[in-house]
């Protein structure tokens, strides 16, 4: 079966030797990831979530090679693949494994990734690079560089994280939770940004990595921190509830943090209360806000994101944020678990 979906890669490189290849490289926790599309579109579209992170050069030799290319621009179809009955046409991200490799269809998105750990080299198609959604624009290539990084213990997690280089607090829950408006909270008060839905747990140092330069907010969050982030022209493809996709490090390099020891999770809360308070909770209520979205959001290994969450939580203090009046104190509740004052 590992031959029937690697026909991804075959197709790929037919795309990229039709319509050249345009290429870039960072550096993730450490490996250097290779982006390789056919032509300029869709890995044009891919690249600025990375843009923050340190940039590897040409002749680089690359821990990951990730070939892209959508269908539209390039004339290049999805490659016959057989039947995998009730993957086709249906809403499931299901996942298939075989040894090192491993396929996904994202039927929403109308893409497919295909990753081979033994090459190290993997391949994402999508029908039309100008209707990537929001999503996937912010935090794109998130199954497949899941499922290339669990097996090193290394967990791509629903979360995030603000901070300095010497320390930095994670901040977990589901959508709506307040994760988004803690972590601007953060960052206008002058907090050091590592990401604002989707970091990198580093499992056996208890630290985080930056992965995605964006921030993704809602209109009310745009209005609460004005100036602080331009976003993106909505795309006409956008769903009309999609928050807006924006750049927070972009105009402020001095807040890119790349990685940091973790110091606690935080758990934000939004309440009616009068004030915004830090109570200390169980690790287990720690676990409860960060696995679920982490298992369930990101096509992989369910199983296995379960135990690197666990194994992440135990013996890192967690707090329960209540985020009600006087969202200003957030920054120096938060700067006082790290022991940093903020001016």
């Amino acid at each position: 079966m590992s031959h029937q979906f690697g026909r991804l890669i075959d197709s790929a490189r037919a795309a990229i030797a039709r319509s050249g290849a345009r290429s870039t490289a960072f550096v993730l926790a450490g490996r250097t990831v290779r982006l390789v599309g056919a032509g300029p579109d869709l890995v044009d579209r891919v690249a600025p979530a990375f843009a923050h992170l340190p940039q590897a050069g040409e002749d680089a030799p690359a821990d990951l090679t990730v070939l892209l290319w959508d269908v539209r621009s390039t004339g290049e179809p999805v490659p016959d693949l057989g039947d995998f009955a009730g993957v086709a046409g249906s809403l499931v991200t299901p996942t298939l494994h075989g040894g090192s490799w491993s396929f996904v269809h994202h039927a929403y998105e109308n893409a497919m990734s295909y990753l081979d750990r033994e090459q190290s080299l993997g391949a994402y198609v999508a029908e039309d690079a100008a209707t990537l959604l929001p999503w996937d624009r912010a935090c794109p290539l998130r199954s497949l560089l899941t499922r290339w990084l669990a097996p090193q213990r290394l967990l791509l997690a629903h979360g995030a994280a603000v901070g300095s280089a010497s320390g930095a607090v994670i901040l977990a829950g589901p959508g709506g939770s307040g994760k988004s408006t803690t972590s601007m909270a953060c960052f206008a008060a002058g907090m050091g940004y590592l990401g604002d839905d989707y970091t990198l747990f580093d499992i056996d140092h208890q630290a985080v990595w930056s992965v995605y330069g964006s921030a993704k907010l809602a209109d009310d969050h745009l209005a609460r921190f004005p100036g602080l982030m331009e976003p993106e022209p909505a795309e006409p493809s956008d769903p009309a509830d999609a928050k807006r996709v924006g750049w927070p490090v972009r105009d402020r390099p001095s807040a890119i943090v790349w990685s940091a020891p973790v110091r606690a999770i935080i758990v934000p809360v939004v309440t009616r209360g009068p004030a915004c308070t830090l109570t200390p909770v169980p690790a287990s209520r720690a676990l409860m806000a960060i696995a679920p979205p982490t298992m369930f959001q990101t096509a992989g290994d369910q199983r296995a994101a379960f135990h690197l969450t666990t194994d992440f939580v135990r013996g890192l203090p967690a707090y329960r944020l209540e985020l009600g009046q006087g969202m200003e104190r957030v920054p120096e509740l938060l700067g006082g678990l790290l022991g940093e004052g903020l001016s």
